[in-house]
């Protein structure tokens, strides 16, 4: 203890002592360590602190109470620490909370999806529906056999003319297939477009 102060060398010491209670290791790790801690200024007393550092070790271990036999095994699930018992909540917590979320996610990706095939299916059938209807109001009205008829084609082109929807898309197929009249696909275009409208 030449070279250092009286608390510097205290503070070695205590901190030896602790480096020796929880690691245990030998003199050239210690010291290495120690230098590193406290700067070359200590090399010179190592030895003596060293020395010391196992004292207050054995002063220590004196002074703490001693543990019951069965404490001294591994911890049981009693003595799990407060804060690794919140840890686990926590994470139980979270794990939990995203089996929810996820499952609130499927859920409304699903009703979705069923809403949307509803609707689909509602769409289709109205359009079928709107379809068979003309299909039928066609059929009904006349033939092709009959639209031929030149008297028929005037009585379909006067109808047509007026705005009947079924009228003007049969004189569309008479001009598209040539039934009657002479072929022209501009002609059948523009009754197709009509009878859309």
């Amino acid at each position: 203890m030449q070279d250092l102060n009286r608390e510097l060398f205290s503070e070695a010491v205590a901190k030896g002592a602790d480096f020796l209670e929880h690691d245990g290791m030998d003199f050239g790790k210690w010291s290495l360590l120690m230098v590193h801690l406290f700067g070359e200024q200590i090399r010179p007393d190592l030895e003596q602190i060293w020395t010391c550092a196992h004292e207050e070790r054995q002063r220590r271990q004196a002074s703490a109470p001693a543990l019951p036999a069965d404490s001294q095994s591994s911890p049981s699930s009693e003595q799990v620490s407060p804060r690794r018992r919140w840890e686990l909540a926590n994470s139980v917590t979270v794990l939990i909370l995203v089996v929810i979320v996820g499952l609130l996610l499927v859920s409304v990706w699903l009703g979705w999806r069923e809403r949307t095939a509803q609707k689909t299916a509602t769409e289709l059938a109205a359009a079928t529906k709107k379809d068979q209807a003309f299909s039928a109001a066609l059929r009904n009205t006349f033939t092709f056999e009959e639209a031929a008829e030149p008297a028929r084609l005037a009585d379909l082109r006067t109808r047509a003319e007026k705005g009947d929807a079924t009228a003007q898309y049969a004189l569309g197929l008479a001009y598209y297939w040539s039934d009657g009249v002479e072929q022209d696909y501009a002609q059948a275009a523009k009754w197709f477009r009509k009878a859309g409208d």
